[in-house]
């Protein structure tokens, strides 16, 4: 991360790692391939097996600079991160269930505990019902790891 010089990182930023100023504070983006170990999965998470994933405009930005070495990327972003947020699934295996077909939702949110039926408000915009303005937000493939791999870990409450 080396941040523009009149650029403030914000309360949400982590410096060195998660910013929501993308495109001002990343340099000299690069993509590699590389084998990871298959992921582990917490109780409340399903581990979802990739059948496919687009490639978005937003995955193409992450990887281009501009005049001045800077990702054209301008959003929410940690690194380093697998890419990849449009993803189809073959099967999705929950840590006490069987197979199962699933949708999963791209953002993560505060606004709700692991049980369904209890509502924990962490933030304002959540308090409000504009999750996608969440304090907390995470981005699968953006500061998340995506789908650009043969498993992606999504949380229960986001299927």
């Amino acid at each position: 991360m080396g941040a523009q010089a009149d650029i403030k990182l914000g309360p949400k930023d982590v410096d060195g790692k998660l910013t929501y100023l993308g495109s001002q504070v990343w340099r000299n983006p690069t993509l590699s391939l590389q084998q990871k170990p298959m992921p582990d999965i917490g109780p409340t998470q399903c581990l979802i097996e990739v059948k496919a994933c687009g490639i978005c405009g937003s995955d193409v930005h992450m990887s281009q600079a501009d005049k001045d070495g800077y990702t054209w990327y301008p959003g929410l972003t940690a690194f380093p991160v697998t890419l990849g947020h449009e993803f189809a699934v073959s099967s999705s295996k929950p840590a006490t269930k069987p197979s199962i077909r699933a949708l999963g939702a791209p953002m993560t949110w505060a606004n709700r505990s692991a049980r369904r039926d209890v509502l924990v408000l962490y933030c304002r915009p959540c308090a409000d019902g504009n999750p996608n303005q969440c304090e907390k937000l995470e981005e699968i493939g953006f500061s998340i790891d995506g789908a650009f791999a043969k498993y992606v870990v999504v949380d229960s409450r986001y299927l």
